[in-house]
């Protein structure tokens, strides 16, 4: 019984504030969305998708080792993501971009990824423009097919380009709904905690129960005048002066 007062009593609360706590919700929800719009960079990503096969010419045998071990494969993805962010590399693609990006930032903001089960990988740059994105994943992917014959001197690895570097004018972050929902979130529990605060340090009686708990009684009720009341008993009081003087 006493759980479903306080649970009554801590809706009626609730209710007592819900114009403040929907406020709340709102505000912070609109200054984390203008904090999103006014100082949080906006990300874009490109992406290309590369396969490297060995030449037909090299023995049959060598190859089905190659291609049936997969260790080997990932061996050699984690080896072209370190040509792809290797200094020299990088280098070569600021240099063709004209220094637009630097060479730390290229290397922040590349990422080689291998796709499950397969020798195929993905070149992925996230940046703060979709037409710089795609220059740069499409300068890296050519700088790596000039530079791979020189590193391993033969012809018996050819790169090829499933998918050139994308273009995506939709951005990857930030997240407008998400910075709402944040928002909503923090305005919420500050409201709240805001709410209880002034509920804890309000000394008004409210019920007998809380009197009977302290060993107190009840007296009665004293009700509050409207402005009509208290001016009738203004004047009854100024009455009672005069007519007490009179009879005096």
């Amino acid at each position: 019984m006493q759980e479903e007062l306080s649970l009554l009593e801590l809706f009626k609360v609730l209710k007592k504030h819900i114009f403040m706590i929907l406020i709340s919700m709102i505000l912070g929800a609109g200054l984390s969305s203008a904090f999103m719009i006014f100082f949080v960079d906006e990300i874009y990503k490109s992406e290309a998708q590369l396969i490297v096969n060995q030449n037909s010419n090299i023995d049959k045998e060598v190859a089905a080792v190659q291609y049936n071990d997969l260790q080997t494969s990932i061996s050699l993805i984690n080896t072209y993501s370190d040509i792809i962010k290797s200094q020299s590399l990088l280098q070569e693609v600021s240099n063709s971009l004209n220094n637009e990006i630097s060479v730390p930032a290229l290397r922040q903001n590349l990422t080689v990824e291998q796709s499950p089960d397969s020798q195929s990988f993905m070149i992925k740059a996230n940046l703060g423009s979709p037409d710089l994105a795609q220059r740069v994943v499409a300068t890296v992917t050519e700088k790596f097919i000039d530079v791979l014959p020189k590193i391993y001197q033969d012809n018996t690895t050819n790169v090829y380009v499933l998918s050139d570097a994308s273009y995506n004018s939709d951005r990857v972050s930030p997240s407008l709904f998400r910075y709402i929902v944040i928002g909503a979130i923090l305005g919420l529990l500050l409201s709240l905690i805001m709410v209880f605060i002034r509920e804890i340090n309000d000394n008004t009686i409210r019920n007998e129960d809380f009197l009977m708990s302290i060993g107190l009684v009840n007296l009665g009720e004293v009700n509050r005048l409207s402005k009509d009341e208290r001016k009738h008993a203004r004047l009854g009081q100024q009455m009672s002066r005069k007519f007490g003087r009179r009879k005096g």
